[in-house]
């Protein structure tokens, strides 16, 4: 739900700054052992200003229609050349999604058919 929220290990270059949320602040200021300055903080982009569908309801609908509430932070189709801004609005990226039935490797197997949302379940995310 909250992607890059309370410290999710990242990297850093000049192209991606560092970025640490009011969200991940109030944790630590929970613990009790450190207080804020959350002046130094950024939103996180990634469902923000989304609404309560995008937290509530799944990012993709079967048979994998992306509703408007997941518009611009999901995808439904195959690696193409078309980029655009990642959900993030950091860099250019395209839909890696791919149809594993066609790898054939034995290695990589589709993803568990609870987190798929589409008609065919060997459709999903490219592996990193």
């Amino acid at each position: 739900m909250f992607l890059f929220e309370a410290m999710s290990a990242t990297t850093s270059n000049m192209i991606l700054p560092e970025r640490i949320s009011p969200l991940t602040l109030a944790l630590f200021e929970d613990t009790g052992w450190y207080r804020a300055n959350y002046s130094m903080s950024s939103i996180m982009g990634f469902g923000h200003g989304a609404g309560c569908n995008f937290l509530n309801k799944a990012c993709i609908q079967p048979p994998g229609v992306v509703p408007k509430y997941s518009e611009g932070y999901f995808c439904n189709m195959g690696a193409t050349n078309v980029y655009k801004c990642d959900s993030m609005h950091r860099v250019i990226a395209n839909c890696d999604l791919m149809d594993y039935s066609k790898i054939g490797d034995g290695k990589r197997s589709p993803p568990p058919t609870t987190m798929s949302y589409f008609e065919n379940k060997n459709f999903g995310a490219r592996p990193a």
